[in-house]
């Protein structure tokens, strides 16, 4: 079955979409929130204050390159990913910046979860397909970003 899910809100800045970061064993309520399609990133950032509010605990402790050549140390959580309009729900490594900004509630979508899908970004047409299975999800034709 091939679902087409239009994203409920785009800002200027980039494609986003609804995501739940849970517990790999269940338990507490998950975390929905929206996250930020971003192809630079080589993994899944989120905050520590959502990594709290989950229940998650860290794993291991890695430096991350970001923008301008500068390491960020960060906590590595193992959690589990839920993207409903693609059908995705895979455990990731989740990568929280020790000293970054605590109240962001906004998830960055790097590689690591992109690997699992297939996306199409079509700039002049303005379109954005993102697939995962026989599930996708489409830009709606008069997104303005």
């Amino acid at each position: 079955m091939v679902a087409a899910i239009h994203l409920e809100e785009i800002e200027v800045g980039g494609p986003f979409i609804g995501i739940t970061i849970n517990r790999i064993s269940g338990g507490l309520a998950g975390f929905a929130t929206r996250a930020l399609i971003d192809t630079g990133s080589s993994v899944v950032c989120i905050s520590e204050r959502i990594a709290n509010q989950v229940g998650l605990r860290p794993i291991d402790r890695a430096n991350v390159g970001v923008v301008g050549g500068q390491t960020v140390a960060c906590h590595v959580y193992g959690g589990r990913v839920v993207v409903e309009s693609i059908g995705f729900d895979e455990v990731l490594e989740l990568y929280a910046p020790i000293h970054g900004p605590q109240r962001s509630q906004t998830v960055i979508l790097g590689r690591s979860f992109l690997r699992y899908c297939i996306m199409n970004y079509d700039g002049p047409r303005r379109s954005l397909h993102l697939q995962h299975g026989s599930h996708h999800y489409s830009l709606p034709e008069d997104w303005d970003g």
